[in-house]
């Protein structure tokens, strides 16, 4: 049997996929398993809905600027301790490590290819 040997490409590509993999395992050991950390992403994306349908629901009973004001502070009362601690440095969300860009090109891809399985006629 003759020994095959992995591109440059292929090489990279399993590099990438083990530190992918050991980043994982310490996430999971060091922060929290992969069910809690999905319980956060849901309890972060309902705190964030409701805080917008308030938003959305003063402003849409304001009538002066007094009350738009109002409305818009109570969202940034709401949240202002989780702000200011992303401004002053003290928490970084995973997103911020990744770089913008990145998380862009993920969201695009995985949205893509689910809703393309989803919208498949088989």
């Amino acid at each position: 049997m003759q020994e095959q040997i992995p591109s440059q490409q292929d090489h990279l590509a399993t590099l990438a996929y083990l530190d992918k993999q050991v980043k994982r395992g310490q996430i999971s050991r060091e922060v929290a398993d992969v069910e809690s950390i999905i319980g956060t992403t849901a309890d972060t994306g309902h705190l964030v809905l409701v805080e917008f349908i308030k938003l959305l629901d003063g402003l849409s009973k304001a009538t002066t600027l007094a009350e738009m004001r109002a409305a818009a502070s109570q969202g940034r009362d709401s949240l202002g301790t989780l702000t200011t601690k992303v401004l002053n440095n003290e928490i970084q969300f995973p997103y911020q490590g990744k770089g913008a860009e990145n998380v862009y090109q993920e969201i695009e891809s995985r949205a893509t290819g689910v809703a393309s399985i989803l919208t498949s006629p088989e």
